[in-house]
């Protein structure tokens, strides 16, 4: 997950075998990007998460409080 352009906006870029899939919080309103985001930790292996998702993920819940 990485913060682009003027605003910040959280991207995150699930990478599989047939290419890239990319969730911008623009698009989504946030409990919809939140939820996401929830659903693809209990889903998906700890491992797989770099340490910039997590420090980003930790600055939108610190957001939402």
């Amino acid at each position: 997950m990485v913060r682009l352009g003027k605003y910040k906006t959280p991207t995150v870029t699930i990478y599989y075998s047939g290419g890239k899939l990319n969730l911008n919080k623009s698009y989504y309103l946030e409990p919809q990007f939140t939820r996401m985001l929830s659903l693809m930790e209990t889903r998906m292996n700890p491992e797989l998460y770099t340490k910039r998702y997590w420090e980003v993920r930790n600055l939108i819940i610190q957001n939402l409080a």
